[in-house]
């Protein structure tokens, strides 16, 4: 009698302490709207609240399916009247209007499985009221003229092919020249004199021929630079 007694008690104080464990451990969830239009985000927010700390391991972005996660914040961790709140945060949408129920959510606290409540999700259509936009007159239509563009045109092609042709043959068209030195009257006049000192016009015999050709390098000397006509002239 007083062995049964005994598991009684014992089986009782189990039960006592697993429904305090439990109790220690809650899983609340909140969700700032349950209407939005299409890619609108909604916040979804799972926390627990423990008097301990333990591993925690919060739902992957599959599991929220038929919603689409946006995008997932870091969890954070308060403490709050003794107890500890660890936050998950959920950035959630859809593209689809429709009706849609985001499943329960599993969150499993150290050896603890807990569940959040299912959420009904409406979608809707971004509606677009045409009848409160201004409406504005129609513009004018405005007549180009066709001709006046044409000539444009051919005048611009003219004047590609211009610059075309002159960059193929440009070698022939400005083809450079050499530079000629031309001696001055001066010293043309100096370098004949020299000629006729070198090719023996001195002796006696030659003295005619050696004036006539000095008078002739002489007078061309002086109608080029002083009188300034050529020989043909005189």
């Amino acid at each position: 009698m007083i062995s049964n007694n005994f598991r009684k008690l014992i089986l009782i104080i189990s039960l006592i302490g697993v429904t305090t464990s439990m109790m220690s451990q809650k899983l609340v969830t909140s969700i700032d709207s349950t209407s939005i239009f299409i890619g609108e985000e909604i916040t979804y927010v799972l926390e627990i609240h423990s008097d301990t700390l333990a591993q925690i391991k919060f739902p992957e972005p599959k599991s929220f399916i038929p919603m689409e996660v946006l995008k997932t914040y870091d969890s954070d961790t308060i403490i709050s009247n003794e107890k500890y709140i660890v936050s998950k945060k959920y950035g959630l949408t859809n593209f689809d209007a429709a009706s849609y129920i985001l499943p329960k959510q599993k969150v499993v606290f150290g050896d603890t499985t807990l569940y959040s409540n299912s959420k009904k999700i409406e979608v809707k259509l971004v509606e677009v009221d045409t009848s409160k936009q201004g409406l504005y007159d129609i513009k004018p239509i405005f007549k180009t003229n066709k001709g006046h563009n044409l000539f444009r045109y051919i005048s611009y092609l003219i004047l590609l092919l211009i610059m075309g042709f002159l960059y193929i043959y440009r070698n022939k068209i400005f083809k450079s020249k050499k530079f000629q030195y031309e001696k001055s009257p001066y010293q043309k006049a100096k370098d004949e004199i020299n000629l006729i000192l070198k090719s023996g016009y001195t002796d006696v015999q030659n003295a005619k021929e050696y004036y006539s050709k000095l008078s002739f390098i002489i007078r061309n000397f002086l109608e080029i630079k002083v009188f300034d006509h050529s020989l043909e002239s005189t």
